[in-house]
């Protein structure tokens, strides 16, 4: 006899079962776009993950220009320039034309990204962006952040194949 909790909680199992599946088929899918689009790319416009860092850029700037965040020239300014740290230095690693040195610049991008993400909570604090925007914001960079992880992983294992 099975009783309605334990039915209810294999049911939830074999929900977060397929969902863990889901998810894992997705990470793949994710990881073989990647390699296929940067080992396609000629310039770093070209990249998806630039693409994204420089809409990023320009929601901060959208997001900085009113109010106290206007006024408060040292925040301000420093968001937005580690938010425009995170799409030039990617440029500039995909430059280098050596996945090493990519790789080192992406780290930077990705320090960068979680800066962005740091000052948003003052931002916040401050009441100079709302709660959604900051939810809206954070999730967009901490998306990126995942990206610039995921190429980074992809770099290094074509560096060091039998790794």
């Amino acid at each position: 006899m099975v009783r309605s909790g334990g039915l209810a909680i294999r049911f939830r199992w074999e929900r977060d079962c397929r969902r863990f599946v889901e998810f894992i088929e997705f990470i793949g899918f994710v990881e073989l776009e990647a390699k296929q689009h940067v080992s396609t790319a000629e310039r770093f416009e070209d990249l998806r993950i630039w693409q994204t860092a420089r809409a990023v850029s320009a929601a901060v700037y959208r997001a900085s220009r009113d109010g106290g965040f206007r006024r408060d020239f040292s925040l301000r300014d420093q968001i937005r320039r580690a938010a425009n740290s995170i799409s030039s230095n990617i440029a500039e690693g995909f430059s280098r034309r050596s996945n090493k040195e990519f790789a080192q610049f992406l780290f930077v991008a990705k320090g960068s990204a979680a800066e962005v993400q740091s000052q948003l909570y003052l931002a916040v604090d401050q009441e100079y962006i709302s709660q959604e925007e900051f939810d809206e914001l954070y999730e967009t960079v901490d998306d990126l952040a995942r990206q610039i992880s995921r190429l980074i992983t992809y770099l290094r294992e074509a560096d060091n194949p039998h790794e």
